[in-house]
């Protein structure tokens, strides 16, 4: 994502527009501080919208109500600390903030919903910190940055609406594609790996209630009656930089964030040293492995195509060839992803242990149509994918789009007064949500 520094402290090329009607002024003259991101105290936030609470923000945006009101009319909150910061948040009405966040208001004669989108946008304020990255507020409001008459302003931010109405839609319907897909694909596995490519084949009891019936000559056994060899895997203690090295260097050690983006593993973020292995006994799992997540990403599953270590999030899988095929078994699990927290040893958060994936149940067909199996899904999902990619990068270069349309308006390099007073009037209500949640920014 393109993430322009728009400091407006530097003459910047401008095509046929002029801005001789627009100053040059600090910041601060513009954006009036006050800094409240107090914590609220304990108890009185709720999660849950409360009959006379007002709505307040978090760094996260507006996710909790408070009991008192501590500010009134058009504002704009900052994301001040953590992940996010750098984010703003529009406010209207009676409203309140929690800890982390900065609120500002704009001074008379400009346009709150202009200065919005001026500040919305991480690389616009300066920022600091690596473990806990924050905004520094003071440095940004002594820059100095060109501000346009107020007509100007509101002309601009009812352009900036009507595109983004227009750009959120197309993100949308995108969006809901890749959904489809996704379902599609999911379909398409599960109706491969329970019942195969015969329709009329005939079927008995599975055993198992939530699958159903399935093939007459497929068994369905437990999972551990299918492994050669099962591995666990640990973390060795991160505060011991003799543990850790360049993931080029040592040995791969993979968490659930290597397993979720791709059915095979190539690399890792992260690698250990061997004095980091024998701490924690660790085995290495060879390629082949199938590793499976217990936590988080709950049975996300992907092959192992090097030598690695895992941390205790992850479990590796390696089958007894003349009774599984790995790639086989991947579909499998990928099948009943959705039907694991039934099985979570967790009422809080969706947890497995290992005893508990080693008593899922597996399917297994003859080795001869596994392999039929996994060819054809191999086909048709590699299409799939493809697809999926290609609508993702179609998302990905609209929201390029609307970032870098917001910052050439904003700084003056797109002249938008014409087509903002021709704009159609529409209704800004059912704005659809960005893919990224977008719509809480507002």
């Amino acid at each position: 994502m393109i993430s322009p520094n728009l400091s407006f402290d530097q003459e910047a090329p401008y095509s046929g527009h002029s801005l001789s009607n627009w100053s040059m002024e600090p910041l601060k003259r513009v954006l009036k501080s006050h800094n409240s991101g107090m914590s609220p105290i304990k108890n009185t936030a709720s999660a849950d919208r409360v009959e006379g609470f007002v709505p307040a923000f978090s760094a996260s945006g507006q996710d909790v109500w408070l009991p008192e009101s501590m500010f009134h009319g058009p504002g704009i909150v900052l994301s001040a600390v953590g992940a996010r910061c750098g984010k703003t948040f529009k406010a209207d009405g009676e409203w309140a903030v929690t800890a982390n966040t900065h609120v500002f208001f704009v001074a008379d004669g400009n346009y709150r919903d202009y200065w919005w989108y001026v500040t919305n946008n991480e690389g616009w304020w300066e920022r600091d910190g690596a473990a806990q990255p924050f905004v520094r507020v003071k440095a940004t409001l002594d820059r100095f940055c060109l501000v346009p008459p107020y007509e100007e302003q509101v002309a601009i931010a009812e352009f900036l609406d009507s595109a983004d109405q227009m750009l959120r839609g197309g993100v949308s319907q995108k969006q809901r594609l890749v959904d489809l897909m996704e379902e599609y694909k999911r379909a398409v596995i599960q109706q491969a790996v329970t019942r195969g490519f015969d329709p009329d084949v005939p079927l008995k009891p599975s055993g198992v209630e939530w699958l159903g019936d399935i093939p007459e000559h497929w068994e369905a056994v437990r999972l551990k009656y299918c492994l050669a060899k099962v591995y666990s895997g640990g973390t060795p203690d991160s505060g011991n930089d003799l543990y850790y090295c360049d993931p080029n260097k040592g040995i791969p050690w993979l968490m659930i964030s290597d397993i979720t983006d791709s059915e095979y593993v190539r690399s890792s973020q992260k690698a250990i040293t061997e004095q980091g292995r024998m701490s924690k006994s660790l085995d290495i799992l060879p390629s082949g492995t199938l590793l499976y997540s217990m936590y988080a990403s709950l049975g996300s599953v992907a092959l192992l195509e090097i030598d690695a270590c895992v941390n205790q999030a992850i479990l590796g899988l390696s089958f007894r060839t003349e009774k599984v095929l790995s790639k086989f078994a991947l579909y499998f699990l990928q099948s009943i992803q959705e039907v694991l927290p039934l099985f979570s040893n967790s009422s809080t958060q969706a947890n497995l242990n290992a005893e508990i994936v080693l008593s899922l149940p597996i399917l297994i067909p003859p080795l001869t149509e596994q392999a039929a199996i996994v060819a054809h899904l191999d086909r048709l999902t590699s299409d799939i994918d493809e697809a999926i990619a290609s609508t993702r990068h179609e998302i990905e270069l609209l929201e390029e789009y609307r970032t870098r349309l917001i910052a050439d308006v904003v700084t003056g390099k797109l002249d938008v007064r014409e087509a903002a007073a021709n704009l159609p009037d529409v209704g800004l209500d059912d704005i659809q949500p960005l893919a990224d949640g977008g719509e809480a920014d507002h």
